[in-house]
């Protein structure tokens, strides 16, 4: 797997930030071979009641190239 390029853009700002932080995922765009995903992401201060809607949230974009092969699965009934 190759590593996570630019993550120090977010770190810089919330040096706590790790990707399971990841709340919603606000887009999906797939065009030739690559992969754009932006997320909304919240800081955890505890698992209990995350994410909150009443703070705020920040957004991540991550992109993907050379794909060749693509599976998204959603499993569940409530918010993915």
């Amino acid at each position: 797997m190759k590593k996570i390029i630019n993550s120090e853009k977010i770190t810089n700002i919330y040096s706590d930030w790790k990707p399971s932080d990841i709340a919603f995922i606000k887009s999906l765009e797939w065009s030739n071979y690559n992969l754009l995903i932006i997320f909304y992401c919240q800081l955890r201060e505890n698992i209990s009641g995350w994410p909150d809607s009443s703070k705020n949230f920040f957004e991540v974009s991550a992109t993907f190239k050379s794909i060749s092969s693509l599976k998204i699965d959603f499993n569940g009934s409530g918010l993915h």
